[in-house]
């Protein structure tokens, strides 16, 4: 809802910016290939960003988030309406609560969260979805050393690949 947006972004492309902390609202959102999306929080480690896009937001490959002045990754929140993509080789930062789901691409960082509401997958559909070309994937998972998947249908991983995953792992049927 624009209403309760600090800015309304009037170019769906986010790369080149500096954002200060506040509420941005966009129906769509993009970082094109190799473009850096900054959030700067001008030293208060308390600043938040909320973006709030209605359909789709887009991390294309090698583009990045990056923190500046004590910005946490804790406090960097994408509410997204539909799906949620961060492209090959991409870091992202922050928490991503998408409508129906969140993929992150090859090679790609996620610092942070990712929560969907259909079921997790590592090579469709789901929490967390791997492209089919994958190699490897980094998630970062703020700082725990484990992680825990939970999902009403299914938990898949690989695309008939090997998968190594540490953590915690698991199917709990609600």
């Amino acid at each position: 809802n624009s209403a309760n947006c600090d800015t309304a972004l009037s170019t769906v492309y986010l790369d080149g910016r500096v954002l200060l902390p506040g509420v941005y609202c966009s129906g769509t959102m993009e970082l094109r290939p190799s473009t850096t999306l900054t959030l700067d929080a001008q030293n208060n480690t308390n600043s938040v960003w909320v973006f709030q896009v209605g359909t789709t937001l887009i991390a294309r490959p090698a583009s990045r988030v990056l923190l500046l002045n004590g910005a946490q990754a804790s406090n960097v929140f994408w509410a997204v309406g539909t799906a949620a993509t961060t492209g090959q080789s991409s870091f992202f930062t922050g928490i991503i609560l998408a409508k129906t789901i969140v993929t992150i691409g090859a090679r790609a960082t996620l610092k942070g969260r990712a929560f969907a509401t259909t079921s997790f997958s590592f090579d469709n559909g789901g929490l967390v979805s791997l492209d089919a070309s994958y190699t490897s994937v980094n998630i970062t998972l703020d700082s725990c050393l484990k992680f825990a998947v939970l999902s009403k249908t299914s938990v898949t991983f690989g695309l008939g690949e090997t998968v190594f995953a540490s953590g915690s792992v698991g199917n709990k049927y609600l």
